[in-house]
């Protein structure tokens, strides 16, 4: 009877074991879930932050080369003015030096 008392004993330490046991096994399992859960949050906003990041970085380049071709349109415009006035001022020094011709002209015969 001793050993029967001895034995239950035991295996009463051994139920006591196992049962802590299986409720440690069960708080890891609760926070490896909490953890996971954690983790695919984490990755869900990370994702979306990149997808906005990507949309963003395709909008700065769109505007990047909208800038650039406003750019060579008025570098363009800008090099059409520039020949158009340099034009204008080597016609307006042609008539200059016709106009000194001409005075020049007008004094000889009013010398005469």
């Amino acid at each position: 009877m001793f050993d029967a008392t001895k034995i239950a004993e035991k295996l009463e330490l051994e139920k006591k074991d196992l049962k802590h046991e299986l409720e440690r096994k069960e708080r890891l399992a609760l926070q490896a879930i909490a953890a996971r859960s954690s983790m695919k949050d984490s990755l869900s906003e990370s994702t979306r932050s990149l997808k906005k990041a990507m949309e963003d970085k395709t909008s700065m380049e769109e505007n990047v080369n909208k800038a650039q071709e406003e750019t060579e349109y008025y570098k363009k415009r800008y090099d059409e003015m520039f020949n158009s006035v340099s034009g204008l001022n080597k016609r307006i020094e042609e008539l200059e030096e016709h106009k000194k011709h001409l005075l020049a002209k007008i004094k000889e015969s009013g010398d005469s």
